[in-house]
């Protein structure tokens, strides 16, 4: 019993400590709206994750789709297309805003947020983006909420991210308050030109 007990120990004050270190890796991020400086590093983390992240799930779960079979093309059309929306949202940033979190110690990019007011109240993220070196330090739930608290009188924003092969995604979002709604619309086409609704949910955080 007695060894028993000393390992539960070790175990109690492993986790003690991997909690401060969680803690403290969290800390030195830094949440702010991206400038110039930034949109190349940006687009760097947005490439490095859309590979590692996205063409795994598309190649598993969407292989019924053109973007399935040949991930690669359409995510670095993505990443292109991407370079003009970030461009547009680092020189205007009112309707639509783009966060960094960024690790001042270690002089990289955790993280990404692009937020864009849809309607008066009503917000959208369109795109979430954290590095696979910083998920689980609570990095992503501070830049959702930064997002949300830059704009005034928000009444609700939405996301809709995919359906399946995406569990710890949709996870994250009910963890932080978003409810699901139901399936995304069916009247919306993406730029892969599936209807929403084959693809995603559609989740909502009520303020």
């Amino acid at each position: 019993m007695l060894f028993r007990s000393k390992i539960k120990v070790m175990k109690i004050k492993f986790i003690i400590c991997l909690g401060f270190v969680n803690l403290a890796l969290g800390s030195n991020v830094q949440i702010r709206l991206a400038n110039k400086s930034d949109l190349e590093p940006l687009l760097q983390l947005d490439y490095d994750v859309s590979f590692e992240y996205f063409k795994p799930m598309y190649q598993e779960y969407y292989s019924q789709f053109e973007f399935g079979k040949n991930p690669d093309k359409f995510l670095l059309d993505e990443v292109r297309v991407d370079r003009e929306i970030f461009s547009s949202a680092i020189n205007l940033q009112d309707e639509s805003k783009l966060f960094c979190a960024y690790d001042q110690d270690k002089n990289k990019y955790a993280g990404l947020l692009l937020i864009e007011q849809i309607f008066e109240g009503d917000l959208e993220l369109e795109l979430l983006l954290i590095h696979s070196d910083y998920r689980r330090y609570g990095i992503g739930k501070r830049i959702v909420y930064e997002g949300i608290n830059s704009f005034f009188g928000v009444k609700r924003c939405y996301v809709q991210p995919f359906r399946f092969g995406n569990e710890k995604t949709l996870s994250f979002y009910e963890k932080i308050g978003f409810k699901r709604l139901g399936l995304a619309p069916s009247n919306k086409i993406n730029s892969y030109g599936v209807p929403f609704s084959d693809l995603y949910f559609n989740y909502c955080y009520e303020l």
